[in-house]
């Protein structure tokens, strides 16, 4: 910082004047936003006198002097892929929710990073038809970076690496949400069952069942292709799902009364259509998230799942009623997802 000198200076008749406290404050006052106004090259240089040896030490670190963005959501480039608009907006969409443990997943593999970025775009689209187009355009780019990696890592040695393997099926699940939501159901069955040979060869839920985000990732993905392609469940319900519901909607499933011809038809018919309307109870509270629809919505296509296809050898009068009351629930369902606030119907814990 400059040093100042107050000296006394000759007035008009010739004597001496002291400076007041007032004017010395001023002056120092003055100087201090003259100091802070000046260039900072030219501060450094006035108090270095080099900036040559102060750039060698930062260089000498490594360390970049690019000013970062406050209001991106990844300043500091740590995202294992790399960044642009798109990508960030993607981030904040999918992460604005930070109870979530599927984005902290994702942080640590490249490919499932991608597959999860696609399936934030797909999401998106689906709640807002008119998301911008370069943002869908990321999208798409983000999901074929995404199969690419998973070829590029198949074709490697990577048989002793369990995590890595464990990564590659949750992209691959991940995948097969995003293409069940775009429509693509055939290229979304491919992706199911390079899951269900990977899984198999790993040792099936046994040596996989630690894995929450895969074992989730996986069971929704069963549960769009199968509902989108009218067939059985291929993998068994790894982990349960049961949000918080207040007591009205988990006390008053059976009220009003069934219809005679459902609890007729078999006790399971019966929980299908309490938890079905379980799920429209919850559609009418405020206090439910879209989340936690989600979840319900994905709990009723399971038991639908399973009840239409655990047994279909089985032709007694009782059956056929059972599976055309469930049938009926299945197709209201899907009626009833595209025209309400979960469409988009994959939940991410």
């Amino acid at each position: 910082m400059p040093q100042y000198k107050f000296v006394a200076v000759q007035g008009d008749d010739g004597k001496l004047s002291k400076v007041s406290s007032s004017t010395r404050s001023h002056a120092v006052r003055a100087g201090l936003r003259k100091t802070k106004r000046r260039p900072r090259s030219k501060a450094t240089t006035a108090s270095s006198g080099s900036t040559e040896s102060r750039q060698d030490v930062i260089c000498g670190f490594g360390l970049s002097l690019k000013s970062v963005c406050p209001s991106c959501v990844d300043p500091f480039n740590s995202l294992p892929v790399p960044t642009n608009l798109q990508v960030d907006h993607l981030v904040k969409y999918h992460a604005a929710d930070r109870s979530r443990a599927w984005f902290p997943y994702a942080l640590q593999s490249v490919p499932m990073m991608h597959s999860t970025l696609a399936m934030a775009a797909t999401q998106w689209r689906a709640e807002c038809p008119s998301l911008e187009q370069s943002i869908q355009v990321e999208g798409l780019r983000q999901k074929g970076e995404a199969m690419r990696e998973i070829g590029s890592r198949l074709a490697q040695d990577c048989s002793g690496y369990d995590d890595e393997m464990a990564f590659l099926m949750s992209t691959m699940a991940t995948l097969a949400i995003v293409e069940v939501s775009d429509g693509s159901f055939d290229a979304a069955e491919i992706h199911l069952e390079g899951v269900q040979n990977l899984f198999s060869l790993r040792g099936g839920y046994g040596n996989l069942k630690d894995y929450f985000i895969l074992c989730k990732s996986i069971n929704i993905a069963d549960i769009l292709v199968a509902t989108a392609l009218g067939q059985g469940l291929i993998f068994p319900l790894m982990h349960t799902d049961q949000p918080q519901l207040p007591p009205i909607i988990l006390e008053h499933p059976f009220d009003p009364p069934l219809h005679d011809s459902v609890p007729d038809a078999s006790a399971c018919c019966s929980r299908i259509f309490a938890k079905l309307r379980q799920l429209l109870l919850a559609t009418q509270s405020l206090m439910i998230s879209v989340d936690d629809l989600r979840t319900l919505l994905n709990i009723v296509d399971e038991s639908i799942l399973r009840h239409l296809y655990q047994n279909p050898v089985d032709q007694s009068d009782t059956s056929r009623r059972s599976r055309a009351l469930v049938l009926a629930a299945q197709i209201f369902i899907l009626h009833w997802a595209a025209r309400t606030r979960v469409s988009g119907r994959a939940v991410v814990p």
